[in-house]
């Protein structure tokens, strides 16, 4: 099993800077499941066990933050339907076949911070996995847009409006 340290938090804020949904940190729940149509999947991690998961996860976790949507459940892209989508850099969470988290960074490579719509997601995921080989069990989206980053010893994207929090992964 692959290890995933949380070393800094990720949460989705609202404009005053309160978490949105459920939120636990260290086994701390720091802030409850909230039903959303948008933000219906958790990731998060019981001791050395990556997940997504739909709705409040059954164990307890030593982190979880909610998010969304849902993008592949069960192996089985899922078809979204939104009443309003824009073309924005996406961040994205998948759970392998084998277990492991993999964090993408999908955006157009002639703008940073242009990426797909939302609703098209899971299909590009689809095409990622076909030229990739790495299948994915499960995949929630986590953020994207102009308050979006992501760093990696290849590739430094940085935010154009602040962001309130990150996922360090050692």
């Amino acid at each position: 099993m692959i290890r995933v340290h949380i070393l800094a938090l990720m949460m989705i804020v609202g404009k005053e800077g309160e978490h949105i949904g459920l939120f636990v940190m260290e086994g701390e729940r720091l802030s409850k499941w909230a039903k959303n149509a948008l933000f219906n999947g958790v990731f998060g991690t019981d001791n050395e066990i990556v997940f997504v998961s739909e709705g409040v996860p059954e164990n307890d976790s030593r982190f979880a933050v909610q998010a969304g949507p849902i993008l592949v459940k069960d192996n089985s892209a899922q078809s979204l339907k939104l009443k309003s989508d824009q073309q924005e850099r996406r961040i994205v969470v998948g759970i392998s076949e084998e277990g492991r988290a993999i964090f993408l960074v999908i955006f157009d490579p002639n703008s940073l911070f242009i990426g797909p719509n939302l609703s098209d997601l899971p299909s590009v995921l689809k095409m990622f996995e076909e030229k990739s080989g790495i299948k994915f069990k499960d995949a929630l989206n986590l953020d994207g847009g102009t308050a979006s980053a992501f760093y990696s010893p290849d590739v430094s994207l940085a935010e154009l409006s602040p962001i309130g929090s990150f996922f360090c992964v050692k």
